[in-house]
């Protein structure tokens, strides 16, 4: 009994002894620079690391229907481009001539400025 005992006393030192190294141990690993310091966002109670992720282009390949569709699309779009500086130009025409036109009355007159 005695013998046991001692053995008990013992083997719990060294337990201690050798936990105690290894919190040594790792205490003097780390040091002033283990820490990064990050953003971080409180969510629901949780903290949460806040990190803004790049953006990530998805290409897929279109079926015949989309591409057709597709085509239609830039031919309108080219157009409206082409003709769209023109349809301005006759607006500031239009808006000109019936400012003009406010001022004549006789049917006459108003043909003779519309047609000349």
């Amino acid at each position: 009994m005695q013998n046991t005992n001692h053995l008990f006393r013992l083997l719990m030192l060294l337990l201690i002894l050798a936990h105690s190294q290894q919190s040594g141990a790792q205490q003097s690993r780390y040091g002033v620079n283990d820490t990064i310091i990050t953003q971080a966002i409180v969510y629901n109670g949780d903290t949460i690391e806040l990190k803004t992720l790049e953006n990530l282009d998805l290409y897929i390949r279109l079926n015949e229907a989309q591409m057709t569709e597709k085509a239609k699309y830039n031919r309108l779009r080219n157009a409206v481009y082409v003709t769209y500086p023109y349809a301005r130009r006759a607006g500031i025409i239009m808006n000109d001539i019936n400012s003009n036109l406010i001022n004549v009355s006789s049917k006459s007159k108003r043909k003779k400025y519309t047609f000349r």
